[in-house]
């Protein structure tokens, strides 16, 4: 669960910023925001957003369910270029 805290909430800031936004922005704004800009599916990233958030929040959750949510957050960030720090890298695969 801190592993996805860490990498999502690196990851919000970032596609906030890509989208103009405030961090504090609903994610279905940033989402479609995101979507405008990006041959990316709003619903399907709000959707990514909505699980990390809750799984942040308590939700349970299995390692293959985490693996599974850091790898789609990875691909978006990749179909945006946006790079990751290589400090934030080598976090994400300690933390795996």
């Amino acid at each position: 669960d801190l592993a996805i805290e860490n990498i999502y909430a690196r990851t919000r800031r970032v596609l906030a910023r890509h989208a103009g936004l405030n961090y504090n922005s609903s994610r279905s704004e940033i989402a479609s925001s995101i979507a405008s800009r990006a041959n990316i599916d709003a619903r399907q990233l709000e959707t990514l957003m909505k699980q990390c958030e809750e799984t942040i929040n308590g939700e349970p959750i299995n390692w293959r369910q985490a693996v599974d949510l850091v790898r789609r957050l990875r691909e978006v960030e990749r179909k945006l270029g946006l790079r990751m720090r290589s400090r934030d890298a080598r976090q994400a695969t300690e933390n795996i």
